[in-house]
């Protein structure tokens, strides 16, 4: 059973219901802008996928640690709820690196932006 997850930064979650970002860390809305980073369409193509390894939330964000073959490699998403072992697919993203985010006080390698996922 597909279970699909259309996630969009500017309506992850009501902001009543998220911690607000802290000082100088964008917003899922400002994110999308400053990185360019657009809203899925419904029925638009997903061709990347991967397993989850690891996922950590961050006030609007979901960080997910994939594993395609013999790589890993991070996504950020709006904030959704997945688990170890499901398969996500996604689009096009914006690609950051060495990405410092505020709330895990964590800096990432690479890890790319992406619009909306598809879990399954």
């Amino acid at each position: 059973m597909t279970r699909t997850l259309t996630v969009l930064l500017a309506l992850a979650l009501p902001t009543a219901a998220l911690a607000a970002p802290p000082p100088g860390h964008p917003t899922p809305q400002d994110a999308g802008r400053i990185l360019g980073v657009q809203a899925q369409a419904p029925g638009e193509p997903m061709p990347y996928k991967g397993t989850v390894v690891e996922t950590v939330d961050a006030n609007a964000y979901t960080y997910i640690l994939l594993k395609d073959g013999a790589q890993q490699r991070w996504l950020a998403a709006p904030r959704t709820t997945i688990k170890p072992g499901m398969t996500v697919h996604y689009g096009q993203g914006a690609e950051m690196q060495n990405f410092h985010s505020k709330a895990l006080n964590r800096t990432f390698e690479r890890i790319t932006f992406v619009g909306a996922i598809r879990a399954e």
